[in-house]
């Protein structure tokens, strides 16, 4: 017998390979989420998650319903042949227990913010063209998790190697940054030598190719496969 966990998974998949998914959910905005308790005819997932709730959504519904049409919004501008093909992908492979409908939902749930929901839905596009492969969603989604949505989006910023020490150590910790100490060049020595006259290394800030894939995804850039 299957869980509740993965009939819901099922459930969002089944939206997700809808042929006018993004006419249904397009223009659906925060202010329209009463609606919602009528798309489930439309769209299994909310067919499964309004099931039992009264007219008045609790707030923790609510919210969680948001984030859901924040990712299914930006799902939609797949081409729904695209869509049904990157499903069954992910579903014929035996190495990923959580297939991608249930996987996505759990991450759903533990985002803190509708803006990670839209990410994530932007992570399904490149999913979608083989941009990246399904291990590297799971992990993008980790990194929306562990991340605050300021953090999120100064990592797009063209100065983020200057960011402070903590704010620096937390994409480090996570494989988005790395770190490397050389010998300083005359140049460097200059530049420091009103802190540290004695300069002896110097410290080089570099995006990992995990953080190159993950910024341009937050930017929506194409991703060059290696």
């Amino acid at each position: 017998m299957k869980s509740s966990l993965t009939l819901a998974g099922e459930s969002l998949e089944s939206s997700v390979a809808k042929e006018n998914l993004l006419e249904i959910i397009g223009d659906l905005s925060d202010s329209a989420l009463e609606k919602l308790l009528d798309l489930g005819d439309a769209l299994p997932i909310f067919s499964y998650l309004t099931k039992g709730l009264k007219t008045t959504i609790a707030i923790r519904d609510a919210i969680f319903l948001e984030k859901v049409v924040a990712f299914l919004q930006n799902v939609g501008k797949i081409p729904n042949d695209s869509r049904v093909k990157m499903i069954s992908k992910i579903q014929n492979d035996e190495k990923y227990r959580n297939k991608f409908g249930k996987f996505s939902l759990i991450a759903l749930d533990r985002f803190n913010d509708e803006y990670k929901a839209k990410y994530l839905g932007i992570a399904v596009q490149y999913l979608a063209r083989e941009e990246i492969p399904f291990d590297f969603y799971k992990r993008f989604s980790h990194f929306l998790d562990s991340l605050t949505v300021d953090d999120l989006q100064q990592f797009t910023e063209e100065t983020f190697l200057n960011f402070g020490r903590n704010t620096f150590y937390a994409f480090e910790s996570l494989g988005l940054i790395s770190i490397s100490l050389k010998l300083p060049t005359e140049n460097d020595r200059k530049s420091a030598w009103r802190e540290d006259p004695n300069i002896i290394k110097v410290s080089r800030r570099s995006l990992t190719d995990w953080g190159h894939m993950t910024k341009n995804i937050l930017l929506e850039l194409p991703i060059s496969i290696k």
